[in-house]
């Protein structure tokens, strides 16, 4: 793995943690909801998504 790469496995590690954090805790299910963790774990694949371009590259 290049050295570049690493803050990007530690945000993606911390992201994805911090979206299931919030669905286990999380009390009512609406759509507000539901399109809050859906943006989430967007946002923790495209972290991933970085992740794995910068270890290729």
């Amino acid at each position: 793995m290049r050295k570049d790469a690493k803050p990007f496995l530690r945000n993606a590690l911390i992201i994805t943690a911090a979206t299931i954090l919030v669905a286990v805790l999380m009390n009512d299910w609406g759509a507000a909801q539901v399109m809050i963790i859906i943006l989430l774990a967007l946002i923790s694949a495209g972290q991933w998504a970085l992740f794995l371009y910068m270890k290729k590259k």
